[in-house]
């Protein structure tokens, strides 16, 4: 039986995203806070999925939202 727990879901930290985009965390704070980028609280900070990640640069790339 499949089950979507059984294997642990990559996340990305803020720190984590500065690094892989080159961007400053304002930046990245204000496309979470515009919707942008779909982040979560974990413990009092923001986690970012690797699908979601990949959503956003996607998007970013065709020029949607």
């Amino acid at each position: 039986m499949d089950n979507k727990w059984d294997a642990p879901i990559k996340t990305y930290t803020i720190d984590e995203l500065m690094r892989i985009l080159q961007i400053s965390r304002r930046s990245i704070y204000n496309y979470i806070r515009q919707k942008k980028l779909k982040a979560y609280k974990l413990g009092g900070s923001y986690r970012v999925s690797v699908e979601q990640l990949q959503k956003f640069l996607s998007q970013m790339e065709s020029g949607t939202k």
